[in-house]
């Protein structure tokens, strides 16, 4: 989602209940390709 300059990456989880919970925020210039990365978000 974009919010003025940011882009906010969020995801609902299950620990918290299926609320979504704000993973990242980036400001639009930051290269995002290179903000890929892997976590098991439900582990």
């Amino acid at each position: 989602m974009s919010y003025g300059r940011h882009a906010i990456f969020f995801a609902r989880i299950a620990s918290a209940d299926n609320e979504p919970v704000i993973l990242r925020i980036v400001h639009q210039r930051r290269h995002l390709p290179a903000l890929v990365y892997f976590e098991d978000l439900e582990g």
